[in-house]
């Protein structure tokens, strides 16, 4: 048995020994303070309370025991194959989810908006997007960038509601976004701002939307409609400096964003009204989250489990991957090998939401040597190249139910290079399994 089985065991165990135990004092109590009912009562609805959450801690320990199980058998992660349901080809096909009447009186109140997830939206034009923006080309803090303007005029399905980002610039904390969706497929390709490859969803405001057939008219404009061209809009060059500073919305999201309030049981729920996430999918990620911390405050192993980083770095030699390649991610054991103590390889970090991908195959979709550095808009250029993969993006389970789905960065060392005609190992969810 591998020790994080054991310490998911022990703890699920122990919270069983819990429940059966309160239950037993229960009944004593009942048994012993029969004439003393308000005494007994107070009692009993103590340890009812204690046991209602050790029964939780065993649902939530029964569920990762699962969700290991299916690892260990090289399934697909659970939390990745309930959420297929609201990828991008799913929502696409016939049938698939569509907001009901409720659901979008729910958003109104949570969202500020109904515009949820599988929606048909129509990109305003250019014209009447620049009437909704102020002098600095954004409208409530967030940029309208000069690669978004090919796409004024055309059709497109609501990928996600986006209401919270995370903030990677400054705090590295989970901020509140407002009016905000990604149109499914709609990503920036870097053309108007210096070539950066990072290939981040494009963030629509909903002003910037409307349902086809809607009156071209209502649109939400600024007082000074017309304040900016479109030659100036965001992007469109460098701000002169000696190194080149570009101003993105990704660079902009703590200007655009606010922080939650503390305790904020909103920041869950928004994500499942507005259809980023089905019902299945929230109980997953909370059922997971309630065991994690039981995991943390008894120091024992939270899932998923990712092998302490050896310090050493492991050399493994590159395999110089191409756009197209079909590769199949490492195992976790063998990726934790190449990781310092910092969890870096070659300073790119690790991150726990990619070991759901480990043993997955998929095609190489870019190799990445210019990223925009989102804390000061400056261009990076990596000392050595990294890898997106098709379809792989970032989960948000950890984060809130996070609806940004970044490409994650790969190093080369973490993937293994197949050839064309192995079909072994299970299928990646991206687009071209």
């Amino acid at each position: 048995m591998t020790p994080h089985v054991s310490s998911y065991l022990k703890t699920t165990v122990l919270a069983v020994l819990v429940a059966v135990a309160t239950g037993i004092a229960a009944g004593a109590v009942l048994s012993l303070l029969s004439g003393l009912a308000v005494v007994a009562a107070g009692l009993v609805a103590g340890l009812a309370a204690i046991a209602a959450v050790a029964m939780a801690v065993v649902l939530s320990g029964l569920l990762v025991l699962y969700r290991q199980l299916r690892v260990a058998a090289g399934r697909e992660d659970l939390f990745l194959a309930l959420t297929r349901s609201r990828g991008e080809a799913a929502l696409a096909a016939p049938g698939s989810f569509r907001a009901g009447f409720l659901r979008r009186l729910a958003a109104r109140r949570l969202l500020g908006h109904d515009w949820l997830v599988g929606d048909e939206v129509e990109i305003r034009s250019l014209d009447e997007i620049l009437a909704t923006l102020d002098g600095d080309g954004c409208l409530d803090g967030v940029p309208f960038q000069a690669e978004m303007t090919r796409f004024c005029g055309g059709r497109g399905m609501v990928f996600r509601s986006v209401d919270k980002v995370y903030d990677y610039g400054r705090t590295k904390q989970m901020r509140r976004l407002t009016g905000s969706v990604l149109v499914a497929g709609l990503r920036c390709n870097g053309a108007d701002h210096g070539g950066c490859e990072a290939l981040c969803y494009l963030i629509w405001k909903t002003a910037w939307l409307r349902r086809p057939g809607e009156s071209a008219g209502a649109v939400r404009a600024r007082p000074a409609a017309g304040c900016i061209a479109a030659g100036e809009l965001p992007g469109t060059a460098p701000d002169g400096a000696p190194a080149p500073r570009y101003r993105c919305q990704y660079s902009s999201l703590h200007a655009a964003s606010t922080p939650f309030r503390p305790w904020s049981l909103a920041r869950d729920l928004r994500p499942w009204i507005a259809g980023n996430i089905s019902t299945a999918t929230l109980l997953v990620g909370l059922g997971t989250r309630v065991f994690n911390d039981v995991q943390r405050r008894r120091g024992g192993m939270g899932f998923p489990a990712v092998p302490p980083p050896s310090g050493g770095s492991e050399a493994v030699p590159e395999e110089h991957l191409a756009v197209g390649d079909r590769v199949r991610v490492r195992p976790i054991a063998a990726i934790s090998r190449t990781l310092n103590r910092n969890s870096r390889h070659k300073g790119l970090w690790f991150d726990r939401d990619m070991t759901k991908h480990c043993g997955a195959e998929h095609r190489v979709l870019a190799r990445v040597e210019r990223i925009i550095d989102d804390a000061n808009g400056e261009m990076r250029l990596m000392k050595t190249p990294c890898i997106m993969l098709d379809g792989v993006d970032y989960s948000g389970e950890f984060l809130n139910f996070n609806a940004q789905h970044d490409l994650f960065f790969w190093r080369e060392a973490w993937l293994e290079r197949l050839p064309e005609d192995a079909t072994t190992g299970r299928q990646g969810p991206g687009r071209q399994a």
